[in-house]
C-alpha cells in the first residue's frame, strides 16, 4: 500500500499478459523506492480490506464470469462466494474507485 506523501510511479499493466490472449491493460501504482514484497501466503492485505474493491471472477480464456463489489471488510466472504463457482479459475482484485489492478488470487485446489 502506498501511504500519503510516499512517492509512487504510475504505469499501465496488463494483468493477462502471458496468461491469456485478450489484453486488458489498466493503471497501476507502485512504490517509487524499493520495498519488501507482500508474502503470497499472508492472506488478503489488512491495509486495503476497508477500501472499496471489485473482485472479478474469471475462467481461463479471460472470460469474466462474476463480479463482487466489496465496500467493507467482508472480503473473505466475497472471495469464497466467487470460488464456490467451479468455473472460476482466478480472481482479479481492482480498486472500485479508480479501477486500478491490485493483484490476482489463484484457486488453491
Amino acid at each position: 500500500m502506498i501511504s500519503a506523501g510516499e512517492k509512487s510511479t504510475l504505469f499501465t499493466y496488463d494483468a493477462f499478459e502471458g496468461i491469456e490472449t485478450l489484453p486488458l491493460p489498466g493503471p497501476v501504482y507502485v512504490h517509487a523506492e524499493a520495498c519488501e514484497r507482500y508474502p503470497e501466503d499472508a492472506g488478503f492485505p489488512a491495509e486495503i480490506r476497508k477500501s472499496p474493491r471489485t473482485l472479478n471472477g474469471y475462467a481461463r480464456g479471460a472470460r469474466l464470469l462474476a463480479q463482487e463489489f466489496v465496500k467493507h471488510s467482508n472480503m473473505d466472504a466475497a472471495i469464497e462466494k466467487l470460488f464456490a463457482r467451479t468455473d472460476v479459475d482466478y480472481i482479479h482484485v481492482r480498486s472500485t474507485t479508480a479501477g486500478c489492478y491490485t493483484f490476482r488470487i489463484e484457486r488453491t485446489n
